[in-house]
């Protein structure tokens, strides 16, 4: 009967031994629902730099290098170089853009998301124009949350017209 228990023992102790290990990232247990809220407060965050800075540095702070904006009537637009050439030829001191995040979602992996809400633009004179948007994140090496696409859409009603 000891040769048995000892035969138990032995195989228990050799299978523990040999038993492939999983990779480090899926042994890690992510809090998904605690992700999405950061990236939801990333992209607050990013309104908010908006409205302080204007839209132009805000967009350069949060955007990765190898970002994709999408644009109406226009082919995409493809890196934070590309964007800098193109917001030296415009001012945003006229207007301020700012958004509200509805929702957002992450990646079982937890390091790229998407977040969906709704914009305003405000000119200087008080014109104002609403719609919606979605941006596609990614953390970077460091771990903070970048953008690597950006698009909207405007046809929400004026504030002014909504009852």
């Amino acid at each position: 009967m000891n040769k048995i228990y000892s035969l138990i023992a032995l195989s228990l102790l050799y299978s523990s031994c040999t038993h492939p290990k999983q990779p480090q990232q899926t042994q890690k247990i992510l809090n998904l629902d605690s992700i999405k809220q950061v990236l939801k407060q990333t992209d607050q965050a990013f309104s908010d730099l908006s409205k302080r800075k204007g839209q132009q540095a805000a967009f350069l702070e949060y955007m990765d290098g190898n970002v994709t904006m999408l644009r109406p009537n226009s082919m995409p637009l493809v890196s934070k170089d590309t964007m800098r050439k193109v917001y030296a030829q415009r001012s945003d001191t006229s207007f301020t853009l700012t958004w509200s995040p509805l929702f957002a979602d992450v990646s079982a992996s937890g390091d790229l998301g998407y977040t969906y809400g709704t914009w305003l633009f405000e000119t200087k004179s008080g014109e104002k124009q609403e719609g919606t948007y979605c941006t596609i994140w990614k953390q970077d090496a460091s771990g903070n949350w970048k953008f690597v696409l950006d698009t909207g859409n405007d046809g929400l009603k004026k504030p002014e017209e909504k009852k």
